[in-house]
């Protein structure tokens, strides 16, 4: 499935067109769930990145891909790793408990695109 992520915050953000992200992995957590994603590279603090982490910015609804799925967008906190790394499955459930880990993160809202399974 491919993701289109219109980022929020900061609100310097060079958004000159929107980052297309394809769900590479995703799970179910307390907070409503996670997707990896892989997407365009772009660039942001001196760094490339192609790799962004996605969780709700707000608890309830069900889980973030479905979510997604069923409804137009979904606020996101978009989280890439430091300098810039890929993001796996077992990263996320350290995540929380060691920001180390974390280079940053952008605000986004986030929606299926149409035609892209």
């Amino acid at each position: 499935m491919k993701l289109e992520l219109l980022i929020a915050d900061p609100w310097d953000f060079d958004q000159s067109k929107p980052i297309i992200a394809t769900v590479y992995e995703s799970g179910i957590s307390m907070s409503g769930g996670w997707i990896i994603c892989q997407c365009s590279p772009f660039r942001h603090r001196a760094l490339d990145l192609h790799s962004l982490l996605l969780f709700k910015r707000h608890i309830g609804g069900g889980a973030l891909l479905t979510d997604i799925e069923s409804r137009q967008y979904v606020e996101v906190n978009a989280l890439w790793r430091v300098g810039g790394a890929d993001w796996t499955a077992e990263d996320v459930p350290g995540v929380r408990a060691d920001t180390s880990i974390v280079g940053g993160w952008l605000i986004a809202s986030a929606r299926k695109l149409e035609g892209h399974e």
